[in-house]
């Protein structure tokens, strides 16, 4: 009930928005070992909502939920430890917190993880072990893996060159509204003297 309240009164459901009091509930439910609630206050630290900024903070409550099997906790680590907001990166761990939570379907997670497979971040650098990662999280529809398996096929990184399913794969990243995509779809059109469909997306992609 504590954290259904919290909930509420983050997001403004039927009540006034205020996220100060809606930490304070979060706080409340996380000390008691409700583990969305401990996510939800390293969220709040982290990107300072209803408390003073506090990346120190977010990692402990995180590192909880994580612990616990949170997915999104796991993701919010392994970028806290990638980008280094503590001090310097530290892509193995990094790496080893993404990994947990693309093993349970988080398709941002399964993204990172690739890059980090396909630049030797954290692990051992695997070109074919990127392409994998990209393609787990394209199946579930995400724009940016969508993009990074296309990249793949289209410089044969980590699978063989394909330059039919590369652009399907463009054109499927740029319906989903992914800028970078809209613009590599637009110079493939000029490319094929579409220049109707070329300016179309150019001007989807400056639109963002």
């Amino acid at each position: 009930a504590q954290y259904d309240y919290a909930l509420s009164l983050f997001n403004g459901t039927g009540v006034e928005q205020n996220y100060a009091e809606a930490f304070a509930w979060f706080m409340k439910a996380a000390e008691q070992k409700h583990v969305e609630a401990q996510f939800s206050v390293g969220y709040c630290y982290e990107n300072g909502l209803g408390v003073e900024l506090s990346f120190d903070e977010a990692e402990k409550w995180y590192t909880m939920a994580a612990g616990e099997g949170h997915a999104d906790a796991q993701l919010s680590l392994g970028i806290i430890y990638y980008n280094g907001v503590m001090g310097e990166p530290d892509f193995a761990l990094a790496a080893e917190w993404l990994k947990r939570a693309a093993e349970q379907d988080n398709a941002e997670a399964m993204c990172r993880l690739g890059v980090c497979y396909e630049n030797g971040h954290g692990v051992e650098k695997d070109e074919y072990k990127a392409a994998v990662w990209y393609k787990k999280g394209a199946e579930l529809g995400h724009a940016e893996c969508i993009y990074n398996l296309a990249y793949c096929y289209d410089w044969g990184v980590g699978i063989d060159y394909d330059a039919g399913k590369a652009i399907k794969l463009y054109k499927e990243a740029a319906e989903l509204g992914l800028d970078i995509a809209q613009y590599d779809v637009a110079i493939y059109c000029f490319e094929e003297k579409d220049s109707a469909e070329a300016i179309k997306w150019l001007e989807k992609s400056a639109g963002q």
